[in-house]
């Protein structure tokens, strides 16, 4: 299973759903798979996955809330900010209105 980040190959950048996006479209993987390695694969091919990459006790509380129907649907979001909360470390950093779904 890959693994991508935000802060790689250039460009760097920090929006999940692009990378997700060039997950899916470069990649072939499923929208699934694509969340997968931005969360639990970056975290793995770090050597971190047991601190960070995926939501269990005793981790750091990093969470990314998209007003989407349905998290299939963030690969779909690219130049469209869908982030409404943004938690990290236990702290919300972002709280916004969602804008609309198409």
């Amino acid at each position: 299973m890959p693994a991508s980040g935000t802060d790689t190959t250039p460009p760097p950048t920090r929006d999940l759903a692009t990378m997700t996006t060039l997950g899916c479209t470069l990649l072939k993987l499923t929208p699934g798979e694509a969340l997968w390695a931005v969360m639990a694969g970056a975290a793995q091919a770090m050597g971190v996955l047991d601190q960070a990459g995926t939501l269990e006790p005793g981790k750091p509380a990093d969470i990314a809330c998209f007003h989407v129907p349905d998290f299939a649907d963030i690969p779909y979001e690219m130049g469209r900010s869908a982030l409404t909360h943004l938690v990290v470390g236990g702290r919300l950093l972002v709280e916004h209105e969602p804008s609309s779904v198409a």
